[in-house]
């Protein structure tokens, strides 16, 4: 990889890294600026109050169904004065879909996709790991802060093979087991992905989406049906980008959003 190259690959990343610190910093367990709040509680979010403040996670873990006014929550804050409070999450693990589905255009968003999410992740000082998977699963680097190292890993992935999402989640358990603070897993993939409708992997992304932010940033211009069956009511966050053009991002809870 020569220097114009990865300095080209850095200023795509410095565009796209601003998109991915909206993401980061909304899942921050209080808002960056002087006054460092916490989260003390959530009280009953109401139709009128901002549509940002409608913690939806919390609402479905809690209730199991959305209903404003009735079951629908919103996070209460206080002053964090004495900075004991957890701040969130500071490890970033990223898993890439290397299958051969994602030859071309969709690979190179995303090798583009994960060197922003390093780029952010050496702002913060947050610890990053890497997983590939396609008929397989790889190691790229367990957690670590050898951000140099991991992007030098991506920059130089190939698309080839099936699509095994099974195979790479005891390699993410096995970095989640060595991190202390709270994590955020981004899976970077087509979402063609054969077996995420199995009852074990939608069991495991529902599992970690219960206890960290999940994220599927989706590289199509439409969604492998599988995927959206297996995503329903996993808490899982999906973020689509297309692949062909620079198009508005959209975060999908229940509904679609425009980030």
């Amino acid at each position: 990889m020569c220097i114009r190259d990865r300095s080209q690959r850095r200023y795509v990343a410095a565009v796209r890294r601003v998109r991915i610190e909206q993401i980061l910093a909304a899942l921050k367990d209080r808002p960056r600026g002087k006054r460092r709040l916490a989260i003390r509680g959530q009280t009953t979010w109401e139709i009128g109050d901002d549509e940002e403040e409608l913690n939806i996670e919390m609402s479905v873990e809690t209730f199991g169904r959305l209903v404003p006014n009735l079951t629908t929550l919103r996070n209460l804050y206080e002053e964090d004065k004495e900075g004991i409070k957890n701040k969130g999450f500071s490890h970033l693990e990223i898993v890439i879909d290397t299958s051969g589905s994602m030859n071309g255009s969709p690979l190179e968003t995303a090798i583009d996709m994960a060197v922003a999410l390093i780029e952010a992740a050496r702002r913060e000082e947050d610890s990053i790991a890497l997983v590939t998977f396609s008929s397989g699963a790889w190691e790229g680097i367990p957690p670590s802060f050898e951000y140099d190292a991991i992007e030098d890993i991506i920059l130089r992935l190939m698309a080839d093979g099936g699509t095994n999402l099974r195979g790479a989640i005891s390699i993410i358990d096995e970095h989640l087991s060595q991190v202390n603070d709270l994590a955020g897993i981004f899976i970077i993939s087509d979402t063609a992905i054969w077996d995420i409708n199995r009852l074990e992997v939608k069991e495991k992304l529902r599992n970690w989406a219960l206890k960290m932010p999940v994220y599927l940033i989706a590289i199509t211009d439409e969604m492998y049906e599988e995927t959206q069956i297996a995503l329903k009511n996993s808490l899982v966050r999906l973020i689509r980008i297309s692949p062909s053009e620079e198009s508005p991002w959209e975060i999908v809870l229940d509904l679609y959003e425009t980030l």
